[in-house]
């Protein structure tokens, strides 16, 4: 968004730099909010993944992508609103993962996430998951 400005800012392109500044605004802001309300942590990381996605849009077509990247309503309203799909409809997806619905890698890479998930939450802090014992995978 900011690759056509010329200069540099503490040695760096002025891109760099302000993506640099944006990663560390939006990692704090992630930190306070999943330090305040550690149940709201899966919809964050709902918004980062709809975040990475539509990155990955614009950067696969560009010519689609970059005039919804310029308006700060659309890309808003795209990444909030697929955050929310996402974080709603991701329990059914994981029901359907688990009843066999997709290939055995795939179930295994959102199983590990899930896992992940798990011990991010440590021993003692309500995520809101329930975690039961299943058979490992062949």
């Amino acid at each position: 968004m900011y690759a056509h400005l010329p200069g540099q800012i503490a040695g760096l392109r002025v891109a760099i730099s302000v993506g640099a500044y944006y990663c560390l605004v939006v990692m704090a802001g992630v930190l306070i909010t999943t330090g305040l309300f550690p149940r709201q942590r899966h919809l964050v990381d709902a918004v980062a993944v709809s975040r990475l996605g539509f990155a990955l849009f614009v950067v696969a077509a560009p010519d689609m992508g970059q005039p919804l990247a310029n308006s700060a309503l659309v890309s808003a309203t795209i990444v909030v609103g697929s955050a929310v799909l996402l974080f709603r409809t991701g329990p059914s997806l994981f029901a359907y993962c688990s009843r066999g619905g997709m290939p055995t890698a795939i179930q295994r890479c959102a199983e590990m996430t899930r896992s992940a998930l798990v011990w991010i939450d440590g021993p003692g802090r309500e995520s809101g998951l329930k975690v039961e014992a299943r058979k490992p995978l062949p």
